[in-house]
């Protein structure tokens, strides 16, 4: 491995190239042990050149991450290629490094963690006072319900209260309550913080220690009324902790002023700020929520307000647990929209040169000292909550003084009022949760109404929805579609989109306009070029297919090979792949497998089956599998290579009323035989499409099939099925005739029908696994992989 370090600034930077295997990993170890010096905080490994990553490779990375950490550093990873990402990925330490997309953002990062000389105006260095550990490059949305205003104002009513659902590992403060109903809320609206696990809150009208509940996870749904509350469960952006112990007394404000001032020195806009904060208490200033009382004898009760606490030394020596949002006083965004935030924050005033803030933070004063904090802050703070006695909840103003403090901190790019989005789902849509609606929210942040209609698919765990949305003023916007899913399967539909369908596809090409990330799971949504107007109609092909005659749907193939895809298949390369390597991707085998065994009494040691309707015995699938696959690993075969979509199924071609054609769904988009995508709709067509209801249909089907399986090359095109055979036997067959036309068309010289029973396999296997097959639509596929296993047995 050719590795080259360079030192700037603080940051050592390691250019790598090549494959970072074993043998490469002892390397870079090697390298870097002569190469560091004792103060050196921050790596940053540049992989633009590693091809290959292995666990020696993770190995030698962690043990330095867990190095530079123990000092208080990190180390960053930037430009990783796709194959090492998806290493990263399935190893979960995607979630442990950093990720750049660039060196410079990498640097940057890094270089965060490096101490600075300069000084903060109106304070002391910030990085003299505090070690920043970078944590996630995510995306952080704050998440506001209801309304300050309408939460303070006179004579709140039900309406104004909103309900939300609990969540273990969010983060929140406000004003709401617990209870079955807006009612039940409203009589018990005060104080509503939830963190660590907990939930704590004291109506207006009470005094004392507030109250609490730690429901333990999975305790099923807990519904929380909200008045006013800002919310977020995104990873931290940063982890802050005390380094020297003059940092022993320091005003909140100026916690929050050094954040700024550091991230404008290092050219970041920081917008404003979320934090977490654990400190101990020296002077305590801050406000408690009261009720209002109305004239007249019974002093009706008119709703909350705060009230100035003037008890600076009560919990001198306490443990504080703050969650709020921090802006400059200059800065619009918490304060643009008054309709939310009205008077919600803490004001400070000008100083001199310093800017002056806006603070809306809420704390949680706790008995006991503050224990030490490591990295994991989450995991102390669930230790104080379920420990510890809880004795106040205050709303915290900026001049309160704290020590030994450390923060998780979030740069907040955006505000979503998600009691002003309406979302509604119209129809079934398992899966469908809290997480994905928070997402689907983010994803569409200048909507008012937002209504989503499932498409079919989903077979990667997605769900996929047409998007009908308004914005604020009641107009109809242009229909979208969104993907929901696992943040794995969203990151390489991303990728595939980015190297294939956008430099390839060009005026037909979806686009992906926004994707969001929230934890484990992930969102986009598309565009369509060309799509007519607001009130389009988006509809997938397998919809169309069942609505239309063949003459219709041949129509529409026509133009997606012609012209969607002809940026893709029209200059192909020819290579040499190896086939059988290429085409071991079998989804589900384990259930494939034990299906066999179980419906058909099929072992892998048993080389041939008896398959009915007079066709006799025949190669045993997964005998073939198992047995001659892996023999065939390497043979290579000259064939043609091109972008392909990798998962062309009916469901991810979209089309609006005009019959325009846009794909979805590139999770699987790379470079690869140029029959995959072909030979993947042959099977769609008749392994789905077809659906026989008896024995006497699927003879019909398998022997039909027969006869398309068994042609020696490409250009011979079989003719249709005769006699009595179903509509929709002839209407599937026709589609394939196309097919194949275009598989000999896309081929150009090479009609080799081998490489095409190879591309058949897999897709035909798999319906074994499927929860949506039939069990004749199960037979079928498992006799015609037979017939192909027996064909490419007999191929020289």
């Amino acid at each position: 491995m050719d590795i080259r370090c360079e030192r700037d600034g603080g940051v050592v930077t390691c250019i790598l190239a090549g494959r970072l295997d074993t043998a490469g990993a002892a390397d870079l170890s090697d390298r870097l042990t002569g190469q560091l010096e004792e103060g050196d905080r921050a790596i940053l490994f540049d992989m633009s050149g590693v091809s290959y990553l292995s666990s020696g490779g993770i190995r030698v990375l962690s043990a330095h991450d867990r190095a530079m950490r123990r000092k208080g550093g990190c180390i960053c990873l930037c430009s990783v290629q796709p194959y090492v990402t998806r290493v990263l990925g399935i190893a979960g330490f995607d979630r442990v490094f950093p990720l750049a997309a660039t060196r410079e953002e990498g640097y940057g990062l890094c270089r965060s963690a490096v101490p600075s000389q300069r000084v903060v105006p109106g304070s002391t260095t910030f990085d003299s006072l505090f070690t920043v550990v970078p944590y996630s490059s995510d995306k952080a949305v704050l998440m506001v319900s209801g309304s300050f205003p309408g939460a303070t104002g006179p004579r709140p009513g039900p309406d104004d209260l909103h309900l939300r659902m609990f969540r273990q590992e969010e983060y929140s403060a406000g004003i709401g309550a617990l209870g079955t109903s807006p009612g039940e809320g409203l009589s018990g609206l005060g104080e509503l913080v939830t963190l660590g696990g907990g939930i704590f809150m004291r109506p207006a009208a009470e005094a004392g220690a507030p109250d609490f509940l730690l429901p333990r996870d999975g305790a099923g749904d807990i519904t929380l009324f909200s008045a006013f509350s800002i919310a977020l469960s995104d990873p931290f952006h940063g982890i802050i902790t005390s380094t020297r112990p003059v940092a022993g007394d320091i005003r909140v404000s100026d916690f929050f002023r050094g954040l700024f001032f550091r991230d404008r020195a290092r050219g970041i806009d920081p917008g404003f700020y979320c934090a977490l904060i654990l400190g101990e208490i020296n002077s305590l200033s801050a406000s408690r929520l009261a009720a209002g009382k109305g004239p007249g004898p019974e002093e009706e009760w008119t709703g909350v307000r705060y009230e100035q606490a003037d008890e600076p030394d009560l919990w001198k020596g306490k443990s504080l647990l703050a969650f709020g949002i921090c802006a400059e006083g200059t800065h619009e965004a918490p304060g643009s929209d008054r309709g939310l935030f009205g008077e919600a924050f803490s004001h400070e005033k000008q100083d001199g040169e310093r800017p002056g803030l806006l603070m809306y933070l809420h704390g949680l004063v706790f008995s006991g000292k503050l224990p030490v904090v490591g990295e994991d802050i989450a995991g102390t703070i669930k230790n104080i909550v379920a420990e510890e006695t809880c004795l106040d909840i205050v709303r915290i103003d900026p001049s309160t003084s704290i020590s030994n403090v450390t923060a998780g901190i979030w740069r907040i790019s955006g505000i979503i009022n998600t009691s002003a989005l309406q979302v509604r789902i119209l129809g079934p849509s398992p899966g469908w949760d809290e997480t994905y609606e928070r997402i689907a929210r983010r994803l569409n942040p200048g909507c008012r109404d937002l209504e989503l209609v499932p498409l079919t698919g989903g077979f990667s765990g997605t769900l996929v929805f047409r998007v009908n949305a308004w914005d604020r003023r009641g107009r109809r916007m242009m229909p979208l579609v969104m993907k929901l899913g696992p943040w794995p399967v969203i990151q390489a539909e991303i990728r595939g989109y980015e190297d294939h369908v956008r430099r390839y596809i060009q005026n037909n090409a979806t686009q992906i306009i926004q994707q969001e990330k929230a934890g484990e799971y992930g969102g986009i949504l598309y565009n369509f070029v060309g799509i007519r107007g607001a009130e389009s109609r988006i509809q997938s092909l397998e919809d169309y297919y069942k609505a239309n005659t063949a003459d219709d749907v041949l129509s529409v193939l026509d133009s997606l090979f012609r012209v969607v895809l002809r940026g893709w298949y029209g200059q192909p390369r020819m290579k040499e792949i190896p086939l059988y390597r290429e085409y071991n991707s079998f989804f589900g085998y384990e259930l494939i497998r034990e299906y066999a065994r179980a419906r058909f009494a099929a072992t892998p040691d048993m080389e041939t089956i008896e398959l009915p309707f007079g066709i006799g015995r025949s190669a045993n699938p997964i005998w073939f599998v198992e047995s001659v696959f892996p023999k065939r690993f390497d043979r290579l075969s000259m064939v043609y290579e091109a972008s392909v979509h990798g998962d062309l199924n009916m469901r991810n071609v979209l089309m609006d009323e005009d019959r325009n054609l846009w794909l979805i769904d590139f999770s699987e988009t790379r470079s690869s035989h140029i029959l995959r995508d072909i030979a993947k709709l042959e099977v769609v067509l008749k392994g789905e499409r077809v659906s026989p209801h008896s024995r006497d249909e699927l003879r019909d089907l398998v022997l039909a099939d027969l006869r398309f399986l068994s042609v020696k090359n490409l250009s011979e095109i079989p003719g249709l099925p005769g006699g009595d055979s179903t509509p929709a036997l002839e209407k599937a067959f026709v589609c394939v005739q196309r097919l194949r036309k275009y598989a000999d068309l896309v081929t150009l010289l090479d009609d080799d029908f081998t490489q095409y029973l190879l591309a058949l396999f897999p897709c035909t296997l798999s319906m074994l696994a499927y929860v949506s097959s039939s069990e004749l639509e199960k037979e079928y596929a498992w006799i015609a992989s037979s017939i192909i296993c027996e064909r490419l047995l007999n191929q020289v």
